[in-house]
């Protein structure tokens, strides 16, 4: 009996999957849990983002004051379920037998029967996107302070140890931003003349992750000359899309973290560079 629930559970869960809008978390559809775990990737990034250009931030860097960044945060979660149900009829009839006149007699057995078979598919996703500027001198002013009280309490500063933000990962983008900004410091690279928002236009880092989970199971019950079954799987696959856009801001100020006013918000080459890749993931992500 036990075997029997055991079948019928995990056909229900595989079943479920497509059924109805899933959750950005496995086996948690509370709206509050998603909007947390939300929360905590945002801050992820952030803190990284953050940490990657106060990690820049120097004597012939001072430019990075007067810049920001556009970000495009995509989660992507798809859950398609396939079930085959099956049916067999046998009807056993009477023997045949035949007696020829040497005295060879020929038995043999008879049946009749039919069978059936249908499916069924069910798909949903549940995508959500979310765009929001971040201003360098804000992040590093921000980076600093909860340095400084990180060391004061004796706890880490690293984001992958932030308390209460469970997610453990690196999304490179201090290695992009470094890679991006070498040029510009390098001897004999590019011109050092525009000492305000620096040589750089535009720094761009893109991140894809995708992660695909597959489940199936195919019980069957047989009773005298009747068979059934019922086949079931399921996919969850889960695309999350990080495009962060770094260039110097609309109304650049007197480099310095202590300087304030202007417009903080990207350049124009910085939102159309967004754009143009915008276009390039968001065909990507239809496929």
């Amino acid at each position: 009996m036990r075997r029997y629930v055991l079948l019928l559970v995990l056909l229900s869960i595989v079943a479920g999957c497509g059924a109805k809008t899933p959750s950005f978390q496995i086996g948690d559809d509370k709206g509050a849990k998603n909007a947390v775990y939300v929360l905590n990737v945002v801050s992820y990034v952030r803190c990284e983002l953050g940490e990657a250009v106060l990690g820049e931030y120097g004597t012939d860097t001072q430019w990075l004051s007067n810049w920001s960044a556009a970000i495009d945060l995509t989660l992507l979660v798809d859950e398609k379920s396939t079930l085959t149900p099956t049916a067999t009829y046998n009807d056993y009839l009477s023997n045949h037998y035949k007696l020829f006149t040497d005295g060879t007699e020929i038995t043999g057995s008879r049946t009749q029967g039919a069978a059936a078979s249908g499916s069924a598919v069910f798909d949903a996703q549940n995508n959500l996107k979310i765009t929001w500027y971040e201003d360098f001198r804000e992040l590093m002013d921000n980076r600093l302070r909860v340095r400084a009280a990180s060391a004061k309490r004796g706890e880490p500063v690293s984001c992958t140890e932030l308390k209460g933000l469970h997610i453990r990962g690196d999304l490179k983008i201090k290695d992009a931003l470094r890679a991006g900004i070498l040029p510009a410091v390098a001897p004999d690279t590019m011109s050092r003349q525009n000492t305000v928002t620096g040589p750089l236009k535009v720094i761009e880092h893109h991140v894809t992750f995708q992660t695909d989970v597959t489940a199936g199971i195919t019980p069957s019950l047989k009773l005298f000359n009747t068979s059934a079954g019922i086949g079931a799987s399921g996919l969850r696959s889960r695309k999350d899309d990080l495009l962060i856009s770094m260039g110097p801001v609309a109304e650049p100020t007197k480099p310095g973290l202590r300087t304030f006013g202007g417009d903080r918000s990207p350049s124009q080459e910085v939102l159309f560079s967004k754009l143009a890749a915008q276009i390039g993931v968001n065909s990507t992500l239809g496929k």
